[in-house]
């Protein structure tokens, strides 16, 4: 809100924006919760811990798979925190080794009859499906960091310049208006009327 007045950005750039960005699996995420890769690593770690008691006569097995499920999570979540998009892909990459070392672990449980055949299936099928939205958003962003260091502007930069640029010329504009109204001839006026409501006369 500026002088009272909302500053409202295009529809047509956030569904741009928007489009581009879902087409990686990044959609338009504020916090690394709002990632779906995010949200499906949780939902895997949920099941992985689901697998305590079939896993209780191998305690070390079930140890390093609770131990790489939730470093999937946390390397998700570090890289999308860290701010850059080269940082976020070598932290993607950290969390794709910790499900291939989770995928390991579960044929390890599949082959000890831990864990019956369809539970194996569900769960390689589950850590497979993430790896591969893990790999094209690490395309993605190398991509995105490759253009920037041969200093090609992004689309998404470009919507998001003009976008601000406008928001710029309206404050501007409003902070103008704001002093032609508050202005040196206002206070004098001002002063004038206290002294005559409280002066020598």
């Amino acid at each position: 809100m500026v002088g009272g007045q909302r500053v409202t950005i295009s529809r047509s750039f956030r569904d741009e924006l928007s489009s581009l960005r879902e087409q990686h699996g990044v959609s338009t995420a504020r916090r690394f919760e709002d990632l779906e890769i995010w949200q499906g690593a949780r939902d895997l770690r949920k099941r992985i811990y689901a697998l305590a008691p079939a896993l209780r006569r191998d305690p070390l097995l079930a140890q390093d798979m609770r131990w790489n499920s939730v470093s999937v999570m946390n390397g998700i979540a570090e890289g999308f925190e860290r701010g850059s998009d080269r940082e976020f892909s070598q932290f993607l990459k950290v969390a794709r080794g910790s499900l291939g070392e989770l995928r390991s672990e579960l044929s390890v449980a599949g082959d000890a009859k831990y864990i019956d055949a369809a539970e194996y299936a569900s769960l390689k099928e589950r850590c497979e499906i993430l790896a591969a939205r893990i790999t094209r958003l690490i395309a993605y962003l190398e991509s995105r960091a490759s253009k920037r260091t041969r200093g090609v502007r992004l689309p998404e930069e470009q919507w998001e310049s003009d976008d601000r640029r406008r928001a710029d010329d309206f404050r501007r504009k409003t902070g103008d208006d704001v002093r032609r109204g508050t202005g040196d001839d206002v206070r004098r006026g001002t002063d004038d009327d206290v002294r005559r409501g409280t002066g020598d006369e």
